[in-house]
C-alpha cells in the first residue's frame, strides 16, 4: 500500500521540472537581440560569427523549452488522472492547486478564505485518499 509521504512524493515529482523550465524561460526573456525570432528558424549550423552564435544558443534553448513542455505536459496529465478519481471538492481542489498549478500554500488558503493550517489539515486528508489511486509500481 502507497503511504501519504509516498503519495506526496509522486504527486511532486514535476516539480523540479517545472522549476527548470522557469528558469530556462527567464532566461530566454533576458536574452536581448533584434529580431532574433527571424533568424532562428533557419539556424543549423554556427560558422564563426559572434551574432550567430548567439541566436543558435537561442535556438537551442528554445528547443529545449518546448521538449520540456512537453514533458511536463505529460508528467501533469499523469497527475491529474490521478487527481480526478478524488471525489471530495476541497481535496480535489487543493490537490490540483498544488500540484497541477503549482500555487504557494499561502495563496491556495486566501483563495478558499482558509488559515494556511486548515489548508495543511486539508493536504494530508487529501493524500490519504489519493493514495489509494497512485499505482505502486510507479514508485
Amino acid at each position: 500500500m502507497v503511504t501519504s509521504q509516498q503519495a506526496k512524493e509522486w504527486l511532486n515529482r514535476n516539480y523540479g521540472m517545472w522549476k527548470q523550465l522557469k528558469s530556462l524561460k527567464h532566461r530566454r526573456a533576458s536574452q536581448t537581440f533584434a529580431n532574433i525570432s527571424n533568424y532562428e528558424q533557419g539556424f543549423s549550423e554556427v560558422t564563426g560569427n559572434a551574432t550567430e552564435e548567439k541566436m543558435a544558443d537561442f535556438a537551442e534553448l528554445n528547443r529545449r523549452i518546448e521538449a520540456l513542455e512537453q514533458k511536463l505536459a505529460a508528467g501533469d496529465r499523469e497527475t491529474m488522472a490521478v487527481i480526478d478519481k478524488v471525489e471530495t471538492p476541497v481535496y480535489w481542489s487543493v490537490l490540483r492547486d498544488r500540484y497541477i498549478e503549482r500555487k504557494g500554500w499561502r495563496q491556495i488558503a486566501k483563495s478558499y478564505c482558509y488559515s494556511e493550517r486548515h489548508v495543511y489539515r486539508e493536504h494530508g486528508r487529501a493524500l490519504n485518499e489519493v493514495r489509494k489511486f497512485i499505482p505502486e509500481e510507479e514508485l
